[in-house]
Formats: C-alpha cells, sequence, structure tokens
C-alpha cells in the first residue's frame, strides 16, 4: 500500500529539522534552523509548509512548499517557493521525490499560484516542468577599482542589525519601493535580511543619520543594497571589508546603483536566478514587460507567442505602454513552456541561446525574472 503523504505539524519539528540536517549534511554541517530561521519553528503555520511521506510513523521524504508574494512593479505575483526537497538516503530508490513534487504542483494549480523557483540541478527538475532562467546580475569591485575611481574616503559607516528597532520601518518603506521585492512584514524584516547566515547593516552618514542598507554575508558580498547616496554606500563598504573584493547581486534592471557599479566595476557579468515554472503566462510576462518597458526603452512592436497547453499571449509595446493579453489570433511562434521561459525570460537574448532570431525579441527580451536572496528558500 501506498504511504500518504501529510503536511507537518508542530508536533513534527524535532525529527523533520533531525531529517533535513541529516539528508543536507553529506558534504559539510548544516542547521536548517539557523540558515533559514524565517521557514524552520516548531509552529504549525512553519511546520505545515512542508509535504512529507512516513513509513512506519517515520519521516522518509520532505518537500516544503512556501508561499511568497512577489511584488513585480505595481504588479503582486503569487509565487510558490520550493526548498528541502530530500530523501532518506536509505529510500532513494522509492520515487518520493517524484510523487511529493508532482503533488506539490497539483497544490499550486489548485490554490492559484502565477509561478514557482525552486535551486537546484537544472535536469533533475526539468522533468517537472522548471527551467533555468531569469537573470541575475554580478558585479565585482575591488579596492583598487574604488582608490582610482573615488577622490576621498565617504564618512559613511555600518552598523549591524541584530534585532528590530525604529530603523526597520525606515528600511521596509524602502525596500517596498524596489521594483522587484517581495513582501515582508516589518516584524520579520531582520529574520529574512538573516536568512543564509547573512546579516543587515544599517548605512550611517557621519552625522550618524540612515542613509541606506546593506545585506551582505561574512565575506561582505552583498546581496540587497538600498541607499540614495551609492556614491558613498558603495565605496565605503568596499573599503571596510577585510576582503579585497567585493562581490554585488542585483536584479537586471536599470537603477543608479547598478549603473554606479558598472561604472566602476572589475568584472560584470549575468547569470540565471534560478529554476522556475510559470502557471499564469498573461499576469507575469505582463508584469515583467510592463516592469522593464518602465526601465528603458524598448522597441514599438506587437509579438505572439504560442505555449503549448496555455495558449496564445500578445506582448504590446508602444510610446505610452506595454502589455501582455490573452489572445485568440494566430501566434508568429510556439513553443513548449521550458523554451517559452528560455525566449523570454533568458539569461541570453534568443538569438543567442539559437531560439529564434527576432528583432524584436532581442530587444525586449530577456524580461527582468528574479528573485532577491534574501527571500529564497
Amino acid at each position: 500500500m501506498m504511504e500518504p503523504i501529510v503536511q507537518l505539524t508542530a508536533g513534527d519539528y524535532e525529527n523533520a529539522i533531525d531529517f533535513l540536517n541529516l539528508v543536507f549534511s553529506v558534504h559539510y554541517p548544516i542547521d536548517f534552523p539557523r540558515v533559514l530561521p524565517k521557514l524552520y519553528k516548531p509552529t504549525d503555520d512553519c511546520m505545515s509548509m512542508n509535504y512529507a511521506i512516513k513509513r512506519h510513523g517515520k519521516i522518509r521524504a520532505i518537500v516544503g512548499l512556501y508561499p511568497i508574494e512577489l511584488h513585480v512593479g505595481a504588479i503582486p505575483l503569487k509565487l510558490a517557493a520550493i526548498g528541502a526537497v530530500s530523501s532518506h538516503p536509505n529510500d532513494r530508490a522509492h520515487g518520493y521525490m517524484q510523487r511529493l513534487l508532482r503533488f506539490c504542483l497539483k497544490v499550486m494549480r489548485a490554490e492559484g499560484y502565477h509561478l514557482s523557483w525552486l535551486g537546484g540541478q537544472r535536469q533533475r527538475y526539468g522533468y517537472f516542468g522548471y527551467e533555468v532562467c531569469g537573470s541575475t546580475a554580478v558585479l565585482t569591485v575591488n579596492k583598487k577599482n574604488i582608490s582610482h575611481c573615488y577622490t576621498e574616503a565617504p564618512a559613511v559607516h555600518f552598523d549591524k542589525v541584530g534585532a528590530p528597532d525604529e530603523r526597520v520601518s525606515q528600511m521596509k518603506l524602502w525596500h517596498d519601493q524596489k521594483p522587484i521585492h517581495c513582501s515582508r512584514p516589518v516584524a520579520s524584516f531582520v529574520e529574512i535580511s538573516r536568512s543564509w547566515q547573512h546579516d543587515l547593516f544599517a548605512a550611517l552618514s557621519a552625522s550618524g543619520e540612515l542613509a541606506g542598507y546593506v545585506i551582505a554575508n561574512a565575506a561582505g558580498a552583498v546581496f540587497e543594497m538600498v541607499t540614495s547616496n551609492e556614491k558613498a554606500v558603495i565605496p565605503a563598504w568596499v573599503t571596510q571589508q577585510a576582503q579585497d573584493q567585493v562581490v554585488f547581486e542585483t536584479a537586471m534592471l536599470a537603477n543608479p546603483i547598478v549603473t554606479e557599479l558598472t561604472r566602476i566595476c572589475e568584472q560584470p557579468s549575468v547569470r540565471s536566478s534560478g529554476n522556475w515554472q510559470i502557471f499564469d503566462w498573461q499576469r507575469v510576462v505582463d508584469g515583467v514587460l510592463k516592469l522593464k518597458h518602465q526601465s528603458m526603452q524598448l522597441m514599438k512592436d506587437t509579438f505572439r507567442l504560442g505555449i503549448d497547453g496555455y495558449g496564445v499571449v500578445e506582448l504590446k509595446v508602444d510610446d505610452c505602454a506595454a502589455e501582455c493579453v490573452r489572445t485568440q489570433k494566430r501566434a508568429h511562434f510556439s513553443c513548449d513552456p521550458r523554451t517559452a521561459m528560455r525566449l523570454l525570460f533568458g539569461p541570453l537574448p534568443p538569438a543567442m541561446s539559437g531560439l529564434l532570431d527576432h528583432s524584436t525579441l532581442n530587444s525586449w527580451c530577456p524580461l527582468p525574472l528574479s528573485l532577491p536572496r534574501p527571500d529564497e528558500v
């Protein structure tokens, strides 16, 4: 008889953490509550996000489905982040992971999720409809870059924020103005910022005024920076690190921080932002196309894409607006969903991927699909 799939409860907390730490500590020790305190707590709310298969009362496999509200410009998207995909080492020939992932995909569709994200090996999750796409800019800045590009040391210092204080409310206001961001309640802002053993820092002027914030790891790599004084905060951060160089990761959107980083960095590069799966193509593409149109000029045109199992979407850009709508018109090009994700979201332009050499799509794409690192699971 096939074991049932169950949602875990607070009573499963210790067994679940022991199980996950065992499975994921093959190469180096890991402590899930320490790495992701936002997700792993002995409460029904947290533990119910984990689906499991038990045998004789013991957990044999887990897949976590973590709901996130992803804001793309003015459009909120219901995103299902998948994590903690695991089977006991002695049970990896039983198909438990496949059953749990297929079950979670049914839950996503039934509950109206617009898209899903996960991290992991491309082909492993390609069997379930995911594809590596999206884009993240990675910019490396070293201290020689700083010494050549700035004439004086900026009077900015950084204070680690270990618990919520009066500054966090302002940080959240700034965070919520980012063109791509996830909902972070002010009460959880510090905890979410400290995911993946990162730290949250307040950027302070010489007079002690809040000038922005930085989320970074122990090596100084920056996964989120918000400031209106990038010409002071960026060099101050790099200069005050023990390491000679600092990596900055950011969404592929034009903004003053990215402009300053590209002006001074030693090495810019682009990578994918994860494994994605789109359920509501019209809403997702409409959001990212509008957002890109707001941040830069795009070629005026209309393009219709047919997606197997979904239908045709029409992308349109003119002088005033951009939009994506469903249509019954004939598609200019049709493909399967995974190819459509690479076509629209990159990280390479369509022609470079050998998918379709179309002047309009090469102008529009890749569209800016990404998930902030602190919000990953």
